[in-house]
């Protein structure tokens, strides 16, 4: 072989090594999950996506939710075709949460080139601070209820505080957590934009939170928030029809749909983390089914596919709501005139409707279905009642109560102005045996008023008149006497004071 024929071969051989040098580095830099923007850049997103999705049912203290895990094993399987790789935990006491949400700051949130998807079905609580500002809380199987162990609470529940330095301790360049249970709190000041186009600021970094609603609304277990998330990855949520989903379109679609579907009985809230550091990229939700690392965010082929999903979906709108609201059970006629009545009468009032009463019927159970309006009232679907979510600010007397239900007339509070006092039976349908809080009706109205007037009246002479009242702190149905000095008379149960708050009622047609 001459020399030249060596060089050649040698400066081959380099040539080569070079080529596979620099296609191997190009196929390592341009691997991931990438899409091309409108204006027809290439945007790089993420390496991989990750998620761990956490659900709690079997509460030792709390009520039980039967469907939360079964939630999160739909979300977990929904989020495996979108390509995520998912991380599943049930029931974690509280060193297990603690220890979960550890890994993903210390181990998954490692990765700077990752998408990190945080979800929890499961209690929420909230507290009220020395400031006035209100803390939320996620609740792990073990913890105890607030009012009754407030240390052990502290000890084992996960504050919104824990929830936020966490994603301040996440390095990966996209964190989306998404909470199945109502609070509030400082975390969730939340600034709010609207969805844009895919553009190569949506790749910076970005910590978004999506709650299912704020404090004091009730999450039935069988979750709408859920069955909206799952519609909305389907391509609901792509509203600006590029063929992907983003945390903001996400949060935007679940807090109409969810109000929609709970008659305003939800209010969920969404946006950025208010940091200017965290606040500029959005989480794009990339499926497999494009069968491509790289897919544009216009592909007509795909369009076409969700434009038949659409169209499915909107026929399904009524399949939806029907399969997603807890069915409310069977509709029940109160006595809404006022009247006389006797100590037996109300014995075998709260008999006849299973209402709860601590000393005449301790076991009663009547099955309200409660919604917020969104306007300070109420609605029981049961009884098809309308109340105030809160009442008077103070205590008055029965002459004041009547005055405080004209001037709600007179003001047509909340729009109507057909308000009145309840009758007993209609004011004792809402005291509950077991509450989180520290009164026997459900947490969705305001606790300010422990005693309330009712329209109904017992014995009665020139000198005073007994009037029935529900004390929702100590869950029993008493009576007071009335006169026009405002004094009041021996009671065979209770002695009270004339005052009581007022909860105004409204019947609906």
């Amino acid at each position: 072989m001459c020399v030249k024929q060596v060089y050649r071969d040698i400066l081959s051989t380099l040539l080569l090594l070079a080529f596979l040098s620099t296609t191997s580095y190009l196929f390592a830099a341009t691997r991931g999950i990438k899409v091309v923007s409108r204006d027809g850049q290439p945007l790089y997103l993420y390496k991989d996506y990750h998620a761990v999705v956490i659900g709690v049912s079997d509460y030792d203290h709390w009520p039980k939710l039967p469907n939360a895990v079964k939630d999160t094993e739909e979300v977990a399987d929904k989020l495996r075709e979108l390509g995520f790789q998912v991380k599943l935990v049930a029931n974690p006491d509280s060193q297990q949460l603690k220890s979960t949400l550890s890994e993903i700051a210390r181990r998954l949130g490692t990765e700077k080139n990752r998408a990190l998807l945080l979800y929890y079905a499961g209690h929420g609580e909230t507290t009220t601070l020395a400031d006035g500002t209100e803390l939320g809380y996620i609740i792990p199987k073990d913890c105890p209820l607030q009012n009754l162990d407030p240390f052990g609470f502290d000890s084992k529940a996960v504050s919104m505080k824990e929830i936020e330095m966490l994603a301040l301790k996440v390095k990966s360049k996209h964190m989306l957590a998404l909470f199945d249970s109502c609070f509030s709190g400082s975390l969730f000041a939340l600034s709010r934009v609207a969805p844009a186009e895919i553009s190569e600021k949506s790749a910076k970094p970005v910590r978004q939170f999506i709650t299912a609603g704020g404090a004091e609304e009730t999450v039935s277990d069988r979750s709408i928030f859920k069955v909206c998330l799952l519609r909305g990855l389907d391509g609901e949520a792509d509203y600006n029809r590029d063929g992907y989903v983003t945390g903001s379109e996400l949060g935007m679609y679940l807090q109409t749909e969810v109000v929609n579907y709970t008659r305003g009985g939800q209010h969920p809230q969404y946006g950025k983390l208010n940091n200017p550091y965290l606040d500029r990229g959005d989480f794009i939700f990339v499926s497999r089914a494009s069968g491509a690392e790289t897919t544009s965010a216009f592909p007509e082929h795909r369009n076409q596919h969700l434009a038949r999903e659409r169209e499915k979906l909107k026929k399904d709108k009524d399949k939806l709501e029907l399969a997603s609201i807890p069915k409310t059970v069977a509709k029940v006629s109160l006595r809404n005139n006022s009247k006389s009545l006797t100590e037996k009468h109300i014995r075998d009032m709260l008999v006849k409707y299973d209402f709860f009463e601590r000393d005449w019927n301790p076991r009663g159970s009547f099955s309200n279905d409660f919604i917020d309006n969104g306007d300070r009232t109420i609605t029981d679907r049961t009884t098809r009642l309308t109340w105030q979510r809160g009442g008077s600010g103070e205590p008055r007397a029965m002459r004041n109560a009547m005055a405080y239900i004209r001037e709600l007339n007179q003001e047509r509070f909340a729009g109507y102005s057909d308000w009145r006092l309840p009758t007993i039976e209609e004011l004792a349908s809402l005291l509950k045996r077991e509450t989180k809080s520290r009164q026997h009706i459900d947490p969705i109205f305001d606790n300010l008023q422990k005693q309330c007037w009712s329209a109904d009246s017992g014995s009665e002479d020139k000198y005073r008149r007994e009037v029935f009242v529900v004390n929702f702190e100590e869950g029993r149905v008493i009576s007071v006497y009335t006169s026009p000095w405002g004094e009041h008379g021996p009671l065979s149960l209770h002695t009270v004071m004339d005052e009581n708050y007022v909860r105004a009622v409204r019947s609906n047609k």
